[in-house]
């Protein structure tokens, strides 16, 4: 290629440019969507153009001879899908070839091409373009033509690449052979660790299966965990009437549902209430549902009282909580012993004391005695 070629599609490239960055950002949006409303989980995922920078070195080595480099170079515009996990890769690949025009002649699962007792590189890479129904679109018509490179890759996939580009490809010596050997050891543990984080994922989902059977089989011989207790209170019928007797009664001023967005439950939640139980010495679901059976007995009564003191501007003992399972907690405190009262004050030390409203309805249900820790 002689220098007025190169010029001429260096020029070319400059000028296209532009509507591939913003193909770039359009197609990173897409994607995300697409993976978003399939549910897949990902950690990131990132783009770029080619800079003129190296679109110019790269028409410039030797060995290659592009009639025309904007058609056949088919990565000037690049994504990256980086995975938590290895069977991520299979469902976004399917995702990808269901959504856009593949080249399949230039498209290939880097891992595949490794022998049986190699290791290195692994990703999966894909050539492709805007189908004919998306580039139809207006939003959409600019980009017709364009190619794009995705690549899908786990994390520990993406950072052995990362290191092995930084440290071998644009090494300026020879690496020696010794040394490839050790970064090939080291493919050979993520490789591993991979495959493990893939049987440990599937081992946790079957045990929050044999969980939700359980407590959907009112059978509460479970261990108490984060895992247990978020799933007898999202599946058991009588935590899930407390929690509605709850938000009925505005005892929070942060809703389970704002702005009209339905909240799920957050880890410092569970925690809170995973935090008393212990406390208590609770150490199974079925301890922990004895006491949401007190709770229930407690809650028509005490919830009234409770609210009664939100709404008095003018009392003394005027509460107010930040959500829902700040209000569940004090109900539970509401049926416990003053030992156990006493107990959760020590445990909690000066993070949580009870305050003089709770207790004037603690005294309503239980007459007699000072319940201050």
């Amino acid at each position: 290629m002689n220098d007025g070629d190169v010029a001429g599609h260096i020029k070319a490239f400059e000028k296209k440019r532009p509507v591939m960055a913003a193909f770039c950002d359009s197609l990173r949006g897409l994607i995300r969507q697409l993976l978003e409303t399939s549910g897949v989980e990902f950690v990131t995922i990132e783009g770029r153009v080619k800079t003129v920078e190296s679109f110019t070195e790269k028409i410039q080595r030797q060995g290659k001879d592009y009639h025309d480099p904007l058609s056949d170079l088919t990565d000037l515009v690049g994504l990256r899908i980086i995975t938590y996990q290895l069977s991520a890769i299979d469902r976004i690949s399917e995702i990808i070839r269901e959504n856009f025009l593949i080249d399949e002649a230039n498209s290939v699962d880097k891992g595949k091409l490794l022998d049986t007792d190699q290791f290195g590189y692994q990703s999966v890479h894909f050539i492709a373009e805007l189908n004919t129904d998306r580039k139809s679109l207006p939003e959409y018509r600019a980009f017709g033509g364009i190619k794009c490179e995705i690549q899908v890759r786990t994390a520990l996939q993406h950072a052995w690449a990362a290191i092995n580009h930084k440290l071998l490809y644009k090494a300026e010596i020879e690496v020696p052979k010794d040394l490839r050997r050790h970064f090939n050891r080291i493919s050979a543990l993520l490789e591993t660790a991979d495959a493990d984080f893939e049987v440990l994922t599937e081992k946790i989902v079957e045990k929050t299966r044999e969980y939700r059977e359980k407590v959907k089989a009112s059978d509460y011989d479970l261990p108490l965990d984060r895992d247990s207790l978020a799933i007898y209170l999202n599946k058991d019928p009588k935590a899930a009437s407390i929690l509605q007797k709850v938000e009925v009664s505005k005892l929070s001023f942060l809703s389970k549902t704002v702005f009209g967005i339905q909240l799920g439950w957050m880890s410092a939640e569970y925690d809170l209430l995973l935090k008393c139980f212990t406390a208590l010495g609770d150490s199974t679901i079925r301890e922990v549902d004895h006491r949401f059976e007190k709770t229930a007995a407690i809650a028509d009564k005490a919830l009234p009282s409770l609210a009664k003191r939100i709404n008095d501007p003018n009392s003394i003992t005027r509460l107010h909580f930040a959500t829902t399972t700040h209000a569940l907690f004090i109900l539970i405190v509401l049926t416990l012993t003053r030992d156990e009262i006493s107990r959760l004050t020590q445990v909690f030390a000066g993070s949580w004391r009870m305050s003089q409203a709770v207790a004037a309805v603690y005294e309503e249900l239980h007459p007699g005695g000072s319940s201050k820790a």
